[in-house]
Parts: structure tokens; C-alpha cells; sequence
């Protein structure tokens, strides 16, 4: 959940410190001038109303016939609501060349969410059969080339399309499959169609054989079929392989050899597009989510804001005016033609204080305003003035002192203004002369000049006031970016099934500062997933006195409430995504569970399935899980402890067999097996050296699951069944699943500018999961025989005294700001920037000359003049 904190706490803090531009929202989807884009489609029969997409490309006419792309997607993409299927696969593909794909592109959606992962395009169902009458409306509505139509799918997918390529092989200009398989009887069809199939050497759910034993059978029956093997990828490919462009090339030329010396090597990035999922509130989790930001971070950020704050970001143009005036027995219309004005921010102070004030402090810094001329106008004469400026902040900055109140309103932020100071020397404030020419009257040029100066120094207080009174616009433009970035879905790019991807929303609940620093609480509303009934209340999940736990003196604390897990998984158990079939599991073990071996050996004679009956097995979530921290009490004499161990509460995982009789197309609930049990993993983070964080998660063998089976009688009625082996097949499928694995992942320091925060500890309360963070230092370690002298700086403070670091020590700092580093001119007088977080290792280059280089770690030296 650190991406959390990231987007909407974090992003509250930056706005409220480095102003507009600074942290911008994200706008909502819209296709660029000149390109491609996604067109919402519905298709209508006597089942009801079906969306789809068609992606319609840049300069789409119905005046000339444009190749198409049918495309069939994966399990993911499965519902109703008409934009699943852009997520992974060819949709980001197609997004990313939106300006200069040729192709027209269709997305028919399955919403058939009870079939298997792989067979929802071809188990019996009339998937398919839609899928194509909308391919059928696709060609009436628009200039589709039928004789260059392109059969792509991936995954589940990848089945349908080979499949329906066998099918209607005349119908395709091509096949594509990725990651599929199908049946030898396809053979004879399929070579009557170009084939390209793809498939991951390390591919656990279907075998690799499943793609290269058609296209072997295809070709000896003399087809044109081709096979690409990824070297690794696993099951999930298609990004890979739609990233491609010698794949594209291919569709646009089928009739030519592809390309097949592909280096996969060279990863593609391409983000999904999770974005284009309808987002439907499901809960509501009041302070969901907390951010300590204290003084030290806040110190070190007000460093951060000058470096971060456009260098025109105080230049601008404001229009002329006529004002009157008054020179003695007469009085004179003064036009101005305008004013240009620019300045820059030196420096920035943030300040918490008591009472729940947040004090900001903007050094301003050569401030000017041009006015490039000035007519006058009176009774007895007439003037023009040349430019004229007025200079401000030139011997010092001028302080902007900004008192701010932050409330909530209605899941707003507003920012109210206790008090703001902003007063210029009189030192400091200077205007130049203009010169002026005064219509047949040239002696009084200069007591004009002279009036034109004085008139603008009376307006000193006017351009103080000028200034104070810009900070209440700044303060709203504020508050509607911070609520426009809260606004914003945050979501784990990495999740492997968008169906289940877990959404939020985050919105400010409340802000407290004290003298420490300041707290950040945010709910949350999280997407529903794929609900079972449209009418389902919003959960709505209370903090209901839930404690806050305790928060370091130093760094930044991310706290995620138990509850948003939670909510999470009452969601899911809620939703029609919330069951799994046995044998779209990778474990032996689990898919024993879905094989009538198993259920004779489990079933008395009384209860065994019929011969020639079907039977299906599936797992159902049929009561949320729930994450807690057991047996983690506070310690009042370690109130910043943090429990390792965390634990998954299943309470009700159904395993439903269920029945169906020769001839019957719906299936008969059979038997269920209640099991409940409780999965406990750890987690830390470990130190790998001064600059490098990792983050180690054990799971932790789990005890047999308890278990409650009944099974239905003759008669219909549910009776209980005992079955022992149900319990003993499931713990060993777990076990091959979860065993005690330990992973470890990388955790790189968050940057902001130049600020970085590092991971320090990671763990649970009674009632949170907390991710500790501080502002790391800076460390130098001398492995050579010289004794090195040098001397530091940080921002805005003298060179220190000469430091001596004797051959093997190492010395280490915590400034605010990264570290000026400089030799003495014996040792070569070498000048560095270091960053902090950086571990730097002295290097001799001389009988007496040193310099730095980095150990590994994320960030580097940075060399400055001598």
C-alpha cells in the first residue's frame, strides 16, 4: 500500500508546499488530435444489450475498406461492463500506436464470468457465437475490408481463436494465437489459413507443446503455420508479444514470411489500462489510510520547493490601465500599456505549529515590473514616457509569510488563512527613470520624470497589498488540485487478474498539525468487483474508535488500516469473480479436487456419481477474509514496535461439487465442503547495507483446515456427509501452492526532487499495517591508506570546519539538503554533490590526491566545479 500514500497523501503534502504545476493531475482519457481512438458500441439480440469497442483509426473514412482486427481476450477481460477487455493484451498495443495503426480493431467482451479460464470462448457456451454476429455488425457499419480480417486472442482467448479459426477458415486473413491450444481435429482447416502462434517456453497453465504440435501438425498438412517461443513470461505474454512491431508488420502482410528472429530480450513496456474499467463504488472505509509527515521532512521539502518550482513560474503579463492623478492646479490621465513582472523563489521555509497551523515562508527574490510606456494627458500638456521598472528583492529576499488552517469539508480540503506578512524595505525597493517627452514643453520633462517616479513609490503599500491579496486564488487553485488528484483510481500495476484488481479512491478525512509535524487521515472508497446484483448497498466500513498507532519523531509513517484489506475482501466475496474452477489451479494437489478419481474415492456408493454424469468443481469465497495482527499488543514500554507476523482469516471457503445429467444444460449442486482456516506470513524489512532495503515476506506453514461437508440427497435435501480426504487433498494442494515460501523484493528509496525517503521498518499493529520511512544521510568510508581533510556545506549555511577521515573510518551526516563535499587544494580540491541516501567510497588518484565514486546503491555522485 505504499503506492497509497504516494498518490493521494503524498500529493496533498506537495501541493499544499510546492503550489500549482507542481503535482498535476491527471486528465481523463481523451485521444490526442490526430489519433486512433476507443469507440463504445452496443449490440443488442434477444438475450439484451451486449457492449463492445471498436478502436477506429486516425483518419478513419467509410470512403475506402480498412483492414480490421478481431480480437478475442483472456479470463480477465470477462463482464458487462464493456471495457475489461482493453486492459491487457492487444488493447494497450493498440493504444500506444493509436496515431498510426491502420487497422480497424474490434473487442467483442465475454460476460460469461462461471466458466473456466481457458474455455469461456469454446465451453459450450454462445460466447463465441455473439462475439461473431458482432463482427457481423461491425462490417455493415463500417468500411471493413473482408478479405483482410485478422483473428487474434490470448490466453482463454487463444482457444477461441483457434477454435473459430478452424471454424470459418475462410473468413481470416490470418490467425494469431498467444498462449492457446486446440484440438488435433482443427488441423485440416486450420491449413487453409496463415497461422502465428505464441507461446512462453516457462508457460505452467498451458504447455508450450500445445502451440508448436499444432503448428508441426499444420504444416505437414501442408498449411503455412509459424511458432514464436518466449523465452520466459509465464502464461501472461500477450503484452509482450503485441509490443512488438514485426508483429504488426505481419498482420498488415500476412501473405509474406514474419519475422522470427525476434530478440525478447528487449522488454516493451507497456502499462495496462486499468483506467478505462468503469470505477463503481462498492465501500467506503473511513480513515482508511494515515501520513505522518514530520518537521524533519518538512524541512528538508521547503529545500525541495525552490529546486522544484518552474523558474517563469513568477512571470507574467498584466494589461494596461488609466488611472488619475494629480500634479499641482491640474490633474492628468495616466495610461499604462501594461506591466511585466517576474521574480524567482529562492528559498522556502515550512513550518508546523501548535494550534494547527502550517506556517509556509516563500523567499522572493529580483523582483521587477516593466512598464514598457505611459501617456499622460491633462489640460495644459501632454506626455509619453519610455519604460520604467521597479526593482524589489535585489539586496535580499522578501518574505512571504503564509499562516494556513487546513479543515475538512465534505470530503474537501479547504485551506483557510489564519494570517499572511509580506512588507518590502524601503532598501529594497527602487524604481529607474524613465525618460519622458513632454509635447512643445521639453524644461518640464524632468519634474514629469521626477512625478511619474515619486507616484510609483506611493504605491509601495498598493503592490504589497497586490501580493497578499494573490495568496487566497493561489489557496483555491490548491484545494480544487488537491481534490482533483484524490479523485484519482490507484491501483497495482503488477496485479495479475484485473477482475480482481483491487481500486481506490482516497479523499482527506482530517489534517492535524502540531509542532511535530503533521498527519494526513484519508478514507477510502473501493471499486466493487463485478458485483452479483447491481442493487447491493456501498459497504460502508467505520473507524468505530479504531486506535491510531504511534508514529515516529522523524521520516514519514504510512498506515493502512486492517479494515481497507478487509473491505477488499468482502467485496470480493460479494462478486460474481469471488469462485475458481479446481483445475485452472497450478497444483497437482488442488487439481486432484476437480478429478473423478478423487470424488470416487471420497463418495460411498450411496452418494457416487453416475456414469455418464458430468461433474464440476469450484472454489467460492463465501465469507470475506479479513487480515489481522495477532497476538500484537501495545507495549507501553515500546510504543513504536511493530509485529512481524500478520494473519489471512478465511472463515467460509466453499468447495461446491456439482452434477449434471446427460441431456440437462444446467448444473445440480451436489456436495459442499466449508473449510476456514488461518494463513499467517511475516514480513520485514532487512538491511543490506547503508543505502539498500529489501522486503522479505515468509508464509508460514498453515494446519489443516477445519471442515463442515454436506451433500444433497435424493429427495433434495442438504444432509451432513463426512469426508475427511477433502480436507487432507486441500491441505496438501495449499501446501504446494503457499508452502512456506519466502520472497524478497527490492525496495527503492521514494524521491521526491532531491529528497529521498528510505524504508526502515515494516510491520503491524493491533490494528494497522505501518511502513516507517526516514530522511536517510549521507556516508563517506575511506578504504585507502591517507588520512583525507575536507569540508562539507549544506543549503544555506557556511562551510563547515575541516574534517579528518582516518584511513578506514567512515563518517556519516543527516543534512536537509544534499551535501557539498570538498578536498583540501593538497588533496586535489575535487567538489562533489551527494545526494542523500548516498554511500560514498574514497578513492586516492594521486601520491596525495583523493576523489569519490559510488558504492551500488540507487543514486550517484554528482561532480561540481572545483
Amino acid at each position: 500500500m505504499r503506492t497509497v500514500a504516494a498518490t493521494c497523501g503524498w500529493s496533498m503534502v506537495l501541493l499544499m508546499f510546492a503550489g500549482p504545476g507542481d503535482a498535476s493531475p491527471v486528465e481523463a482519457d481523451q485521444p490526442e488530435p490526430g489519433s486512433g481512438r476507443f469507440v463504445d458500441r452496443v449490440y443488442t439480440d434477444a438475450d439484451g444489450e451486449h457492449k463492445f469497442v471498436v478502436f477506429e483509426p486516425a483518419g478513419y473514412t467509410p470512403t475506402k475498406k480498412w483492414p480490421t482486427i478481431f480480437y478475442l481476450h483472456g479470463a480477465s477481460g470477462r463482464g458487462t461492463d464493456g471495457r475489461a477487455q482493453l486492459i491487457v493484451g492487444l488493447g494497450p498495443a493498440v493504444k500506444a500506436r493509436a496515431k498510426t495503426l491502420p487497422f480497424l480493431v474490434v473487442f467483442p467482451q465475454n460476460e460469461n464470468l462461471r466458466s473456466r479460464l481457458l474455455g469461456g470462448w469454446t465451453d459450450g457456451s454462445n460466447e463465441l457465437d455473439r462475439a461473431v454476429r458482432i463482427l457481423d455488425e461491425v462490417e455493415r457499419t463500417y468500411a471493413v475490408d473482408k478479405g483482410h480480417v485478422i483473428l487474434a486472442g490470448v490466453s482463454m482467448g487463444a482457444f477461441g481463436a483457434w477454435s473459430l479459426g478452424a471454424k470459418t477458415p475462410e473468413r481470416w486473413k490470418a490467425v494469431i494465437p498467444v498462449s492457446g491450444g486446440g484440438e488435433p481435429e482443427f488441423v485440416p482447416s486450420l491449413a487453409r489459413v496463415p497461422v502465428w502462434a505464441f507461446h512462453a517456453a516457462d508457460d505452467q497453465l498451458v504447455p508450450p507443446t500445445a502451440s508448436t504440435d499444432l503448428v508441426a501438425a499444420i504444416n505437414a498438412a501442408g498449411g503455412r503455420a509459424f511458432v514464436s517461443i518466449v523465452p520466459s513470461g509465464g502464461h501472461n505474454i500477450g503484452a509482450s508479444v503485441f509490443a512488438r512491431d514485426e508483429v504488426f508488420a505481419w498482420m498488415e502482410h500476412p501473405e509474406r514470411e514474419p519475422e522470427l528472429d525476434i530478440d525478447w530480450s528487449q522488454r516493451v513496456s507497456m502499462a495496462n489500462l486499468i483506467g478505462e474499467l468503469p470505477f463503481v463504488p462498492g465501500a467506503d472505509v473511513s480513515r482508511a489510510v494515515s501520513v505522518r509527515v514530520n518537521r524533519d521532512v518538512l524541512e528538508s521539502l521547503s529545500h525541495v520547493l525552490a529546486d522544484r518550482v518552474p523558474t517563469d513560474a513568477f512571470n507574467g503579463w498584466k494589461p494596461g490601465r488609466v488611472e488619475t492623478t494629480n500634479a499641482g492646479f491640474t490633474s492628468f490621465e495616466v495610461s499604462l500599456s501594461g506591466i511585466h513582472y517576474s521574480g524567482r523563489l529562492e528559498r522556502a521555509w515550512i513550518t508546523p505549529l501548535s494550534g494547527n497551523v502550517l506556517r509556509v515562508q516563500l523567499g522572493l527574490r529580483q523582483m521587477t515590473m516593466t512598464i514598457p510606456s505611459t501617456h499622460m494627458a491633462g489640460r495644459l500638456l501632454r506626455a509619453d514616457a519610455g519604460p520604467m521598472s521597479v526593482f524589489m528583492g535585489y539586496h535580499g529576499p522578501l518574505w512571504l509569510t503564509i499562516d494556513l488552517s487546513p479543515r475538512i469539508v465534505n470530503r474537501l480540503l479547504k485551506l483557510d488563512l489564519v494570517q499572511v506578512h509580506f512588507h518590502i524595505p524601503a532598501h529594497d525597493f527602487s524604481i529607474s527613470r524613465p525618460a519622458v517627452n513632454v509635447r512643445g514643453l521639453p524644461f518640464l520633462e524632468d519634474r514629469v520624470a521626477d512625478r511619474l517616479v515619486d507616484g510609483f513609490a506611493e504605491k509601495k503599500p498598493e503592490i504589497e497589498q497586490e501580493i497578499r491579496n494573490g495568496v487566497l486564488p493561489l489557496l483555491s487553485q490548491l484545494e480544487q488540485q488537491v481534490a482533483d488528484f484524490c479523485n484519482r483510481t490507484v491501483t497495482y500495476s503488477r496485479w495479475p487478474m484485473p477482475l480482481w484488481q483491487p481500486r481506490f479512491r482516497f479523499y482527506p478525512e482530517a489534517v492535524e498539525i502540531d509542532d511535530g509535524g503533521l498527519t494526513l487521515h484519508l478514507g477510502s472508497t473501493v471499486a466493487a468487483l463485478a458485483p452479483k446484483s447491481s442493487s447491493i448497498p456501498i459497504l460502508a466500513v467505520a473507524a468505530d474508535g479504531e486506535p491510531q498507532p504511534a508514529f515516529a519523531a522523524d521520516g514519514v509513517d504510512l498506515a493502512v488500516s486492517q479494515r481497507l484489506l478487509s473491505a477488499w475482501g468482502a467485496l470480493l466475496s460479494r462478486s460474481e469473480v469471488a469462485r475458481f474452477h479446481v483445475l485452472d489451479l497450478q497444483s497437482a494437489g488442488f487439481r486432484a479436487l476437480g478429478q473423478r478419481e478423487f470424488w470416487d474415492r471420497v463418495l460411498d456408493d450411496q452418494h457416487r456419481i453416475p456414469d455418464g454424469w458430468e461433474d464440476n468443481t469450484e472454489f467460492v469465497l463465501a465469507k470475506p477474509f479479513r487480515v489481522t495482527a495477532p497476538d500484537c499488543e501495545p507495549n507501553p514500554a515500546a510504543p513504536l514496535a511493530l509485529c512481524e507476523r500478520l494473519r489471512m482469516v478465511l472463515p467460509s471457503l466453499q468447495l461446491q461439487l456439482s452434477v449434471r445429467p446427460p441431456g440437462e444444460a444446467e448444473w445440480r449442486e451436489y456436495l459442499l465442503a466449508d473449510l476456514s482456516l488461518n494463513q499467517d506470513l511475516r514480513v520485514a524489512i532487512e538491511r543490506q547495507g547503508f543505502a539498500e532495503r529489501q522486503l522479505t515476506m515468509k508464509i508460514e506453514p498453515v494446519e489443516r483446515p477445519r471442515l463442515t461437508t454436506t451433500i444433497r440427497t435424493a429427495n433434495g435435501q442438504w444432509q451432513p456427509y463426512e469426508a475427511p480426504l477433502i480436507a487432507e487433498q486441500f491441505h496438501e494442494g495449499w501446501r504446494q501452492s503457499f508452502g512456506e515460501i519466502a520472497r524478497t523484493a527490492p525496495l527503492a528509496d521514494l524521491k521526491m526532487g532531491t529528497l529521498a525517503l528510505r524504508a526502515e521498518a515494516c510491520g503491524a499493529t493491533a490494528t494497522h499495517v505501518v511502513l516507517r520511512t526516514r530522511r536517510p544521510g549521507v556516508r563517506i568510508y575511506n578504504p585507502t591508506e591517507l588520512t583525507v581533510e575536507y569540508q562539507v556545506q549544506a543549503h544555506g549555511t557556511p562551510w563547515s570546519e575541516l574534517y579528518r577521515l582516518a584511513p578506514g573510518a567512515t563518517h556519516e551526516f543527516r543534512p536537509a539538503t544534499p551535501l557539498l563535499w570538498q578536498t583540501t587544494a593538497s588533496q586535489g580540491g575535487l567538489r562533489y554533490t551527494l545526494p542523500l541516501g548516498l554511500e560514498a567510497r574514497v578513492r586516492k588518484t594521486a601520491p596525495a590526491g583523493v576523489e569519490l565514486h559510488q558504492l551500488p546503491g540507487p543514486n550517484a555522485v554528482q561532480s561540481a566545479a572545483r
